[in-house]
């Protein structure tokens, strides 16, 4: 999956004056999240990993690196921007997204989508976005393992094998919105 942000094109448009980049200055520029603020910014909370890696990318840091001196720029970004951000949540934000309570948020790609494709059916008409930002997002992958030791391996083999038909990954990439690695699901 990747990491970006979602923004409602319209009402980011409207406030800004112009349409908008997909860019982390939407989140983490003072000046420009102060002009979005009046629809809604909303972050996620979980655990920090998404909008402290997203700031290091908006600061021009590699978030690959743990130096102790990018989370105190970090920190200090956070400071600049958290008067602009009406909600900080691991479990409303999407929702409050597509109820139109935020214009902007940051997540997993697939999350995101989810909400911009239920917004699209909803209003044919609706500018909901999602994007990884120009400054870059994360890259992350899911893995399935079998523990050593498990009880029932010849069972989690075939369940492994099950999601491994094309028909079947497809269906989940259909459904979670996010990327499968099995290459011969493509075409279904």
């Amino acid at each position: 999956g990747t990491t970006g942000i979602a923004y409602d094109e319209a009402a980011v448009e409207r406030l800004l004056g112009r349409v908008p980049e997909p860019s982390l200055d939407l989140l983490f520029d003072p000046a420009v999240a102060r002009r979005i603020a009046p629809c809604g910014i909303g972050w996620l909370d979980g655990g920090g990993w998404v909008p402290t890696n997203l700031a290091l990318l908006a600061l021009g840091r590699d978030p690959s690196t743990a130096r102790v001196e990018d989370l105190d720029a970090v920190e200090a970004l956070f400071r600049r921007v958290r008067p602009t951000v009406r909600m900080i949540d691991s479990t409303a934000v999407e929702a409050r997204l597509a109820a139109g309570d935020l214009c902007l948020t940051m997540g997993p790609n697939g999350d995101l989508l989810r909400v911009v494709d239920a917004a699209r059916r909803a209003r044919p008409e609706s500018r909901l976005r999602y994007a990884v930002p120009a400054e870059g997002g994360l890259l992350w992958v899911d893995v399935l393992v079998i523990p050593r030791g498990a009880p029932h391996p010849d069972a989690a083999y075939r369940f492994l094998d099950h999601l491994l038909e094309p028909e079947v990954a497809a269906e989940i990439t259909d459904a979670s919105r996010y990327a499968s690695a099995n290459r011969a699901a493509d075409p279904y």
